[in-house]
């Protein structure tokens, strides 16, 4: 059996947790796809960066989830009604979900960790790709999203 922090079985992971939280949860469709060409990355003015970190005595990590704003904002509308909910929040507590889904995949293989509350950042950019990330990207109403996860550390 494979470690849950091989990349295949931690994409695994993220791949469930993403479908439960949009399908299961908000009734709403993603498709994950190859990743997207630098034109389509580069057309996006601006993402909104959700990040919640995960903690644990012998490892760290994060779960980040990044989408152009104007899909948070349709996003919003969509869940709440026009103009009612903020698309940074919604990036917050997307991300929130998402994170509490793949950590609940992660401590049933054993790998306990606390969740931090999140954060999220407007940036011009997608995020970097450090080593050890396992990157998923997908398609939601026509626009790219990327699920970035993250763990390091050994266990003692």
């Amino acid at each position: 059996m494979s470690s849950p922090l091989d990349p295949q079985h931690l994409n695994g992971i993220g791949r469930r947790a993403l479908d439960e939280v949009l399908s299961g949860f908000l009734a709403l469709d993603a498709t994950e796809t190859v990743a997207p060409q630098e034109s389509e990355l580069a057309a996006v003015t601006v993402w909104l960066v959700g990040q919640v970190s995960l903690l644990s005595e012998q490892r760290s990590g994060w779960v980040r989830v990044a989408l152009p704003e104007p899909l948070a904002a349709r996003a919003a509308d969509h869940l709440f009604g026009p103009g009612i909910a903020d698309p940074a929040d919604l990036t917050g507590e997307f991300t929130n979900l998402v994170a509490g889904r793949i950590a609940s995949g992660l401590a049933s293989h054993g790998l306990g960790f606390t969740l931090q509350t999140p954060a999220v950042q407007r940036s011009e950019t997608l995020p970097g790709h450090p080593p050890g990330l396992v990157r998923s990207h997908w398609r939601f109403w026509d626009h790219p999203l990327t699920l970035d996860i993250l763990v390091t550390g050994h266990p003692t």
